[in-house]
C-alpha cells in the first residue's frame, strides 16, 4: 500500500511541474519579438501609403473622398499607436495596433479604385453630353438660321416689290 500511496505523489509532483513549465515556457513560445512588431508596423506603413495614393488618385479623379480621409486618419491614429508601443517595448501591442491598422485600410483602397472609376464615367459622361449639346445647339442654329432666312428674304422681296414706284400713264 505504501508503494501506490509514493506512485500517487510521483505523479502529483510531475503534473505541478509539467504545469509550471508550461506556465514559463508557453508564454515564451507565443512572445512577439522586435523584429516581429518591426515588421508588422512596416507593412502597416506600406498599407498605409498605398491607400493614401489611392484616396489621393480618387480625389484628383474628382470622388469626394471625405469619408475615405476620416477612416486614413483612423488608420493612422493606430499606426502611430503601434510605433509608440513599440517605442516603448511593448511588442505584443505593437502588433496588435499595427494589425488593427492594416484592417482599417484594407477596405479604403479598392473603396478609393471604385470612386475613381466612377468619378471618371461620371466625368466622361459631362464631357460627352457637352459635345451632344454643343452639336445639336449648332444645328438647331444652322437649320433654323436657313428657314429664318428664306422667311426673312421672302418677306423683304415682297415688301421691296410692294413699295417700289409704278410709273403711271398720264397721257
Amino acid at each position: 500500500m505504501n508503494f501506490g500511496n509514493r506512485r500517487c505523489k510521483d505523479v502529483a509532483v510531475c503534473v505541478a511541474m509539467l504545469l509550471v513549465m508550461l506556465i514559463w515556457f508557453v508564454p515564451m513560445c507565443f512572445a512577439v519579438d522586435g523584429s516581429e512588431a518591426s515588421g508588422a508596423i512596416d507593412q502597416a506603413e506600406r498599407d498605409l501609403n498605398t491607400a493614401y495614393i489611392e484616396v489621393a488618385e480618387a480625389d484628383s479623379a474628382g470622388a469626394d473622398v471625405s469619408v475615405l480621409l476620416n477612416e486614413l486618419n483612423v488608420a493612422w491614429v493606430y499606426l502611430s499607436g503601434a510605433n509608440a508601443a513599440f517605442n516603448a517595448g511593448d511588442f505584443e501591442n505593437a502588433v496588435m495596433l499595427a494589425a488593427n491598422c492594416s484592417d482599417a485600410v484594407r477596405g479604403i483602397a479598392s473603396e478609393a479604385v471604385n470612386l475613381t472609376s466612377y468619378a471618371e464615367g461620371a466625368h466622361f459622361t459631362a464631357v460627352l453630353s457637352a459635345i451632344f449639346v454643343s452639336i445639336f445647339g449648332v444645328v438647331f442654329v444652322v437649320v433654323f438660321g436657313l428657314f429664318g432666312w428664306r422667311f426673312l428674304r421672302r418677306k423683304y422681296f415682297r415688301e421691296f416689290l410692294d413699295k417700289r414706284p409704278t410709273v403711271n400713264d398720264v397721257l
